[in-house]
């Protein structure tokens, strides 16, 4: 995280994953990652079944014990819970340190109502997924923390551009491209390992080494997700006239 940290040098901050199974263990990871310049953004514990008075009481302890500020992490495909609009507005009331969250949830509405619980405080709500992005910015939200982002940032940084000066047209046709890419989440069951694929098939020099059991890949998948790469991207220099 002090690489990082020192290459960044406050330009923007970064965000640490920094949730654990282990309340202690999340608790010494978030301080670190402070410690490095780091803002912990944290996921509830996974495994174990949470009701929202249980993820209130995890969160309000860790918030009032890190030292420092913090952001939610929501991803209830991978946790098996959701924190609900009021948990949260519950939580920012008693614990002006927790700045915002992150949350990948396929109905697009949750976070319009977490947007509407909390928009007295100073909190940020951002998307997980790319598709989202419109519907969290029109709610007042901070936009999309998204994987496509990674492969495409020239894409995003236009459609950024285009969203925030109002370019209307250009921001539907840019926005377009990006649902196009989106069947990339699900050509595998983890995605990390085509994305480092397709980050290589754009000339990034990377190692695409993914740990055990992400590591394994079909051919035809990556094959797929190249041609699916590749023809957005020929629309995209089409209709932005970049090459």
């Amino acid at each position: 995280m002090n690489f990082y940290s020192d290459y960044v040098k406050g330009r923007v901050e970064l965000f640490a994953g920094t949730g654990c199974v282990s309340y202690q263990d999340t608790l010494k990871l978030s301080v670190a990652a402070l410690k490095c310049g780091c803002t912990p953004m944290v996921i509830g514990p996974y495994y174990f079944g949470m009701d929202q008075e249980k993820l209130f009481i995890y969160y309000d302890r860790l918030a009032k014990e890190v030292g420092g500020d913090m952001y939610l992490y929501s991803y209830p495909p991978r946790t098996g819970h959701s924190i609900e609009p009021q948990t949260i507005r519950r939580l920012v009331e008693n614990n002006p340190n927790i700045k915002g969250m992150k949350e990948s949830i396929s109905e697009p509405n949750h976070s319009n109502l977490i947007c509407r619980a909390v928009e007295a405080y100073d909190f940020t709500v951002y998307s997980g997924y790319d598709d989202q992005f419109l519907s969290n910015a029109i709610n007042d939200g901070g936009g999309c923390i998204g994987a496509l982002s990674i492969i495409v940032p020239e894409l995003w940084r236009d459609l950024v551009w285009a969203y925030n000066t109002k370019a209307h047209e250009m921001t539907m046709k840019l926005f377009h491209l990006i649902q196009k890419l989106m069947p990339i989440y699900d050509m595998d069951t983890n995605c990390s390992l085509l994305m480092k694929k397709l980050l290589v098939h754009r000339g990034v020099e990377i190692d695409d080494r993914a740990v055990f059991p992400f590591n394994q890949i079909s051919v035809d998948v990556v094959s797929k997700a190249e041609a699916l790469l590749d023809s957005v991207l020929e629309e995209y220099y089409k209709e932005t006239g970049r090459s």
